[in-house]
């Protein structure tokens, strides 16, 4: 129908065809250009609706209140998480569960950097006990031996970083793709079924900052064992 309701018909032709992940979205649209569209549906000069794309979708909040500052009360903005709440629900099922492989992943790791940190104090007991034994106090020691775990945590993550932002580089150019229930399961929600990778800027500062405070927590421990040492039983073993 038109605009005032009448039929509407036209003959258009195809230019070329578009593979959309879902059958039933690829027989309901139709993409033509705005000019063809008005006269089409008889609206000469007018528009239904009007998507704005931003760059970075966390600028939306901020992009819709200074247009909503510029509009009459005829006309009203939505966004496209009040536009697909459904979506809106698995992506914060995503986010929820990436947080929770994320801190599986941290649990992980910082028994991994105790256990590493706990072996080498209990391996270097002798030479702990040689160098108080010939005055070296025990503070300078903790601080010596936090610099040689902060020289060694830089450099792994200086490493880690080029290494990891090669691989992120890399599959974000080249996407893996899905098969199976979770293809499919992607395809119903209109999403193509490939599995994307971020390189967002925040990728390379947070997790370091991150596995960094942890190295500093855990670095409690070497400090009172070595407080503890005592320097006969240390030349012991």
């Amino acid at each position: 129908q038109g605009q005032l309701g009448a039929s509407a018909a036209g003959l258009f032709p195809v230019r070329g065809t578009i593979r959309f992940p879902v059958v039933e979205i690829e027989s309901r649209i139709i993409i033509m250009s705005l000019q063809n569209a008005q006269q089409f549906y008889g609206t000469t000069g007018l528009s239904t609706a009007i998507l704005i794309k931003e760059d970075d979708n966390r600028n939306s909040a901020h992009i819709r209140n200074q247009i909503d500052a510029m509009l009459t009360d005829e006309f009203r903005t939505k966004s496209w998480e009040e536009l697909s709440p459904e979506i809106v629900e698995m992506i914060d099922s995503n986010i929820a569960a990436g947080y929770f492989f994320k801190g599986t992943f941290y649990l992980i790791l910082c028994f991994m950097i105790f256990s590493t940190m706990a072996m080498t104090m209990y391996e270097r007991r002798l030479e702990f006990g040689i160098m108080i034994a010939i005055g070296m106090r025990k503070m300078n020691l903790s601080l010596l031996i936090f610099s040689e775990i902060l020289m060694i945590s830089i450099l792994g993550t200086i490493f880690g970083l080029g290494f990891g932002y090669w691989i992120t580089q890399l599959l974000h150019q080249y996407p893996i793709p899905l098969h199976g229930v979770i293809a499919n399961t992607m395809k119903e929600y209109g999403f193509e079924p490939m599995f994307f990778f971020s390189i967002g800027t925040d990728i390379y500062y947070r997790q370091p900052l991150i596995i960094l405070c942890m190295i500093i927590v855990i670095f409690i421990s070497p400090i009172i064992t070595l407080r503890n040492l005592k320097v006969i039983d240390a030349l012991r073993s």
